[in-house]
């Protein structure tokens, strides 16, 4: 992105704006705002505002956040294999073994 092409992007976003950059309801960012969950935001006199480069720094740290708890480095030399469940090994028309 051009310095000029910055400079034309509203630097507040209202919550509206914030929804559509993030692709997520506005009904979402309300929640997270209660929680204390979501992106740094602020109001200036009865609007909830965001900052763009505040929304963008929270995507950075939920994208970071996702990828170090789904992706963790895997020890070559541990095999995991999760234990079926009980009920899906056996049919129960045989007798129980």
């Amino acid at each position: 992105m051009t310095d000029q092409a910055s400079s034309q992007q509203p630097e507040l976003l209202t919550l509206t704006e914030a929804a559509q950059l993030l692709r997520a309801p506005i009904a979402t960012l309300r929640w997270w705002r209660h929680n204390g969950t979501g992106p740094r935001s602020f109001r200036l006199g009865r609007h909830v505002l965001y900052r763009r480069d505040d929304l963008h720094t929270w995507i950075d740290t939920q994208h970071d956040l996702a990828t170090t708890r789904t992706c963790p480095s895997p020890d070559p030399m541990v095999v995991h294999i999760p234990p079926e469940p009980a009920h899906a090994c056996r049919n129960p028309h045989l007798p129980f073994r």
